[in-house]
């Protein structure tokens, strides 16, 4: 969840990073910027390069490590969080709508 807030990225571009994605260093002077998440392929077939926060950077490294995960239980684990958390569940979708629009 944390690099999909910290991306703005579709379900399935979370995918393709987790599977075949990559880690670069940022060379901008950005504040708060620690790295660059590269997910290999949007649905137009082009990479997508993402600056993110240390956090994100993390956590990314993180998931790149694990390899892979399944659409339906990142689903349900979102569920699961806002549950836990105490807020109206919402789907992995609506995260990415209020981070990227």
């Amino acid at each position: 969840m944390d690099v999909q807030a910290g991306t703005g990225w579709h379900v399935t571009e979370l995918i393709r990073f987790a599977k075949e994605g990559s880690v670069e260093p940022y060379r901008g002077d950005a504040e708060g910027v620690s790295g660059v998440l590269v997910c290999p392929q949007t649905k137009s077939g082009e990479p997508l390069r993402t600056a993110v926060s240390a956090e994100v950077l993390e956590a990314g490294k993180r998931l790149l490590v694990r390899g892979t995960f399944g659409r339906e239980k990142y689903g349900m684990a979102v569920i699961s969080a806002c549950k836990a958390a105490g807020i109206p569940p919402f789907t992995p979708g609506r995260l990415r709508h209020s981070v990227a629009t």
